[in-house]
């Protein structure tokens, strides 16, 4: 299943992906992280078999059991941990050469190949990325997709295996911990992207390299006596009291502030918000923790598109909260929106006063910010639980809801009353995410993600409905093709979409 999805704008990516580098420094943190997550697993087995009662051995099993000593049996797991250990550490025992062609059994560093294979990873300065958290026989991965405009092209670039199951991605432009002060301004640009799982930690990766193993930086770690490499955080057993410096159950939710792109704010099922500065060469500490606002889990959160401080957070306690971050009493000071469900997904309006919540009972909620009161309109969009919508950023009023009930809708949302345009069943399962391009000139194209494992592009101004709806000019090229990757045969369909048949 595709369980979270980000759009990267055109031009953020590196043309040429490199390859993760294993040198002395990279080995080093390697083996200190495997050895951090098997000594995790260690102990989680030992407190498993301590709780486990021991059953009496029945006397006909007694004569087996003697049997058995021959082979040793108890002394296997002791095996075990050897050869990973030596599986490790044998990285650093192996002979290479510093020059590739001194080499008599490597015949594939020639000049042909390397040119064969920085075309194939080339990403153009016009393509977009398109990162997926996918889900597929207890495998998870990140996925990402290159998206060509020109050639209606989508295709898996690389992949990333993750170590639990994906809740919830969020695009950074900057690279973590390389302000060379402390001044957040001083930060590189950067491809990363945070990702949240049912782990409590933050993992943050680098999206220009190839085949990393372990992520750059993980948000969320405690400090333990036992070594740990700088910058890089480490694993942690799952502490169910909620505290000031980091996360104690899953991540549901993560928003980097675009105002503030040091700031990464971060949702959880411990009911807290914690802030993160990414400027900072501190990882086991949040910048700022907010505790006692939601009385339930925090499930979306959305910095507003204005005003850098101005936090907006959704939870499961059917509210939604507006506060600023820099007050000194942020509970005070915060205004709360009630509705009538559970809060599924929050987000600003480009105009920075109005906003938008989308509740597991199908609804969508407008507010002003500025009034704490009654909401400006309720519309029940779905029979089921809305997981997932989006505004358009350059399209005044246009909004994207997708439902566990498997339909994708286009609303017109500009006016005084929401009306839907199209409503769509893109053979998804149930849809998790949904999402309008970042850039412009790709502000048509729609991605949707959901519970078969497949995420599918499409250019929404195809539909004839959406274009009168919203003054689209039929001039422009746009063709209704489904884009899909590892699919060749992309369907293109005529407009047979639901809200059409009112036009004709």
């Amino acid at each position: 299943m595709i369980t979270a999805a980000r759009w990267v704008p055109k031009g953020a990516a590196a043309q040429h992906p490199r390859h993760a580098e294993l040198d002395e420094r990279e080995l080093q943190r390697i083996k200190e992280l495997a050895n951090l997550e098997l000594e995790d697993a260690t102990e989680d087995l030992n407190e498993i078999s301590d709780k486990a009662a021991n059953p009496p051995i029945p006397a006909a099993a007694e004569e087996e059991d003697d049997d058995l000593k021959d082979f040793h049996m108890e002394d296997y797991d002791k095996e075990l941990e050897e050869e990973r250990n030596s599986t490790i550490t044998g990285v650093r025992n192996l002979a290479y050469y510093e020059n590739e062609e001194d080499d008599e059994y490597l015949t594939l560093g020639d000049d042909q190949d390397r040119k064969e294979e920085e075309e194939e990873l080339e990403i153009d300065k016009s393509d977009n990325l398109l990162l997926t958290a996918k889900t597929e026989d207890d495998v998870s991965l990140l996925e990402v997709h290159v998206y060509q405009e020109g050639g209606d092209n989508l295709y898996v670039h690389h992949d990333v295996m993750l170590p639990s199951f994906p809740l919830c991605l969020e695009w950074l432009p900057i690279t973590p911990n390389s302000a060379s002060t402390a001044d957040s301004a001083q930060l590189k640009p950067g491809n990363f992207v945070a990702i949240g799982t049912f782990e409590p930690e933050i993992e943050i990766w680098d999206l220009d390299v190839v085949d990393a193993m372990f992520p750059t930086t993980i948000l969320g770690s405690f400090d333990r006596p036992d070594a740990k490499p700088k910058g890089t955080g480490k694993k942690k057993k799952k502490l169910k009291q909620a505290n000031s410096k980091y996360h104690v159950d899953a991540v549901l939710t993560l928003a980097s502030n675009r105002l503030q792109p040091n700031l990464l704010a971060s949702g959880s099922a411990d009911c807290t918000i914690k802030l993160w500065d990414l400027s900072s060469s501190s990882t086991d500490s949040a910048a700022l923790s907010i505790q006692d606002y939601h009385k339930g889990k925090i499930s979306s959160l959305s910095w507003n598109p204005s005003e850098a401080s101005v936090l907006l957070s959704g939870g499961y306690d059917k509210r939604a909260l507006v506060g600023d971050v820099r007050a000194s009493d942020i509970l005070q000071g915060k205004r709360a929106f009630n509705v009538s469900s559970d809060i599924e997904s929050v987000k600003w309006d480009s105009n920075g006063t109005n906003f938008y919540v989308g509740t597991e009972s199908g609804q969508v909620y407008k507010f002003d910010a500025r009034q704490e009161s009654k909401p400006v309109w309720t519309l029940q969009a779905h029979d089921a639980e809305i997981s997932s919508f989006d505004i358009n950023e350059y399209v005044d009023g246009l909004m994207i809801t997708g439902s566990s009930d498997s339909q994708v809708k286009l609303w017109n949302v500009g006016g005084d009353k929401p009306s839907m345009v199209l409503s769509r069943d893109f053979d998804v399962g149930r849809v998790f995410s949904v999402g309008f391009g970042p850039d412009k000139d790709t502000r048509s194209i729609v991605s949707i993600g959901g519970s078969k494992g497949s995420v599918k592009v499409w250019d929404a101004f195809s539909n004839k409905a959406v274009r009168q709806t919203f003054n689209i000019s039929h001039n422009e090229a746009h063709t209704d093709r489904i884009l899909e990757p590892g699919n060749d045969d992309d369907s293109e369909e005529s407009d047979r979409d639901i809200g059409d048949e009112e036009l004709n």
